[in-house]
């Protein structure tokens, strides 16, 4: 049996038609519509108010919304996400690794080494790109700072390969 809040990811094309039998067969797509807790009340058992802001009266809540985004387990004292402390509810309270909590988009401090020339001697000097070279200046007075794109990048993000998909989740049996 496959458990109330359940989440399944569906690889199929989807139209109303598809989305309706899916929803007779207990599934309700996660795209943060909010619904009536009278009508979902096992749903509502399940995830509370994990996807729903403050100011709700408790006559509805928010379904999870996952569209666009990556699903990520809970870090559950593993230390693999140095972020952890930093992560916030759908309302933007930091909760810390709380189920349904959220991380905005990172990149990761990092460093690249150019060769520049500079100066009327026209030396080569080793230059940190990406960040403000830590201050320092060139030997000619000319403080160096190029972005991280410079020569390089192809997106406004980064990224891991990913195929998108429809998420779902089970809210009868």
């Amino acid at each position: 049996m496959i458990p109330i809040g359940f989440i399944m990811a569906f690889a199929g094309l989807l139209d109303r038609e598809k989305q309706e039998k899916l929803k007779e067969d207990g599934w309700l797509l996660c795209n943060g519509e909010s619904v009536l807790v009278t009508d979902y009340n096992t749903l509502y058992l399940e995830i509370g108010d994990l996807y729903s802001g403050k100011d709700d009266q408790g006559y509805s809540f928010n379904l999870p919304d996952y569209r666009g985004l990556f699903l990520r387990g809970t870090d559950n004292k593993r230390n693999m996400d140095p972020d952890v402390a930093k992560r916030t509810a759908s309302n933007g309270d930091i909760v810390g690794d709380k189920i349904g909590s959220y991380q905005t988009d990172a990149y990761k401090y990092h460093n690249h080494k150019i060769k520049a020339k500079h100066g009327s001697g026209l030396k080569h000097r080793e230059i940190k790109i990406g960040h403000d070279n830590n201050g320092q200046n060139g030997s000619d007075g000319t403080t160096y700072s190029y972005p991280a794109t410079e020569n390089g990048g192809e997106s406004i993000e980064t990224r891991p390969k990913n195929i998108n998909v429809n998420y779902f989740i089970r809210f009868k049996y």
